[in-house]
C-alpha cells in the first residue's frame, strides 16, 4: 500500500529531477552536442580511467581497514563494483553506506557496529580530503590563508550543535536507549582501532588516495577535452561542490545536480561553455553511467552469494 508520505516524497523526487535536468539543458543551450567529443585526447581519458580504477580498490580498503574482522579484498572490492549499479537507483548519499552496511551485517556484524564502522570509515575520507585539500591549496598558493570570520561562525555553529546533540541524547527517553546501543558500538570499534594502529594508517592512506583518485579523474577528464588552462586547486573545488550537490539533492546518482553544478563551476573557472559541458558529461559517464552495468551484475552475484 502506497503512503501519502510516499507519494509525497516521490512527487519531490521527480520534482526536483525535473528542475536539475531543466537547468542542466538550460546551462547547454549554446552547446553542439555533435562537436562536444570532437577532439578528445585519448591519453587523459585513459589516465582517468586509471585513476577511477584505483579508487575502486581504496575505497574497498577504507572499510575493510576499520573493519574489526576480517573481509576477503574480492568482496569489499565486489562491494564497491556494486555500488555503480546502486548508485543509479537511489540517491548518492544512500548507495555507498547501504551496500558498506548490509556486507558487514552478512559478514556478522551487528547493525549498530556496522553502521559504526560505515561512519568511521566515512569520517575518515571526510578528514583526508581536508587533508589532501589543504595539501593542493598550500601548494597552489605557496602559503596557508589564516581562517576567516565566517569560518569562525561555521565552526561555532558547529560546536553549537555538537552540543546540542549531546544533551539531547542524555535528556530525552526517547533516544537514550538507541544512542547508548551506538556508543556501545563505537566503543566496540574504538578499542579495535586502538589495538590495531596500523590499520588505522592504512585505512587513512587509503582514504585519501580516495580522494586523490578522485580529484585526478575529474582533472583528466576536463584536461581530456581541453580545458587544461584551469587549475587544479580551481578543478578540486569544482569537484567537491559538485560532489557535496549530488549528496544533498534526493535524485539517483545526483542527476542533475552534479553535472549543473560542475558546468557552473568550471565556466566560472575560466572555461568555455563548451568546454565545461563536455568535461562534465565526460566525467559522468566514467564515474556514474559505464559503471552502472558491471555494478548491477555485481549487485546479482552478491545478492545469490549473500552477501547482500
Amino acid at each position: 500500500m502506497i503512503t501519502v508520505a510516499h507519494q509525497r516524497r516521490t512527487a519531490l523526487h521527480v520534482t526536483v529531477a525535473a528542475a536539475c535536468v531543466a537547468l542542466v539543458a538550460y546551462q547547454m543551450r549554446d552547446v553542439d552536442p555533435a562537436t562536444m567529443f570532437s577532439g578528445l585526447d585519448a591519453p587523459w581519458l585513459a589516465a582517468a580511467v586509471i585513476a577511477l580504477l584505483i579508487s575502486l580498490g581504496a575505497a574497498a580498503h577504507n572499510i575493510s581497514a576499520f573493519a574489526p574482522l576480517r573481509l576477503r579484498a574480492a568482496d569489499t572490492l565486489r562491494a564497491q563494483v556494486a555500488i555503480g549499479g546502486l548508485r543509479v537507483l537511489a540517491p548518492s548519499a544512500v548507495s555507498t553506506p547501504a551496500i558498506g552496511t548490509r556486507l558487514l551485517t552478512r559478514k556478522g556484524l551487528s547493525t549498530s557496529a556496522a553502521l559504526t564502522v560505515v561512519a568511521v570509515a566515512q569520517t575518515a575520507q571526510l578528514v583526508m580530503t581536508v587533508v589532501v585539500v589543504g595539501a593542493i591549496a598550500l601548494v597552489a598558493s605557496g602559503g596557508v590563508a589564516m581562517p576567516s570570520g565566517t569560518g569562525a561562525v561555521v565552526a561555532g555553529c558547529g560546536l553549537a550543535g555538537i552540543v546540542l546533540v549531546a544533551v539531547t541524547l542524555r535528556r530525552v527517553r526517547v533516544v537514550r536507549r538507541p544512542a547508548d546501543q551506538a556508543l556501545a558500538a563505537v566503543r566496540k570499534i574504538g578499542a579495535h582501532l586502538r589495538a590495531n594502529p596500523l590499520r588505522v594508517l592504512t585505512g587513512l592512506a587509503a582514504s585519501g588516495v580516495l580522494t586523490l583518485a578522485h580529484v585526478g579523474a575529474f582533472v583528466c577528464c576536463v584536461h581530456a577535452v581541453g580545458g587544461g588552462s584551469a587549475s587544479v586547486l580551481a578543478l578540486t573545488a569544482v569537484y567537491l561542490a559538485a560532489s557535496s550537490a549530488g549528496s544533498l539533492v534526493p535524485t539517483p546518482g545526483g542527476m542533475g545536480a552534479v553535472e549543473s553544478a560542475m558546468i557552473s563551476g568550471l565556466i566560472a573557472a575560466g572555461l568555455a561553455p563548451q568546454t565545461a559541458a563536455a568535461a562534465a558529461l565526460l566525467s559522468r559517464l566514467l564515474t556514474v553511467w559505464l559503471p552502472a552495468v558491471p555494478g548491477l551484475f555485481a549487485l546479482r552475484a552478491l545478492r545469490r552469494d549473500g552477501l547482500l
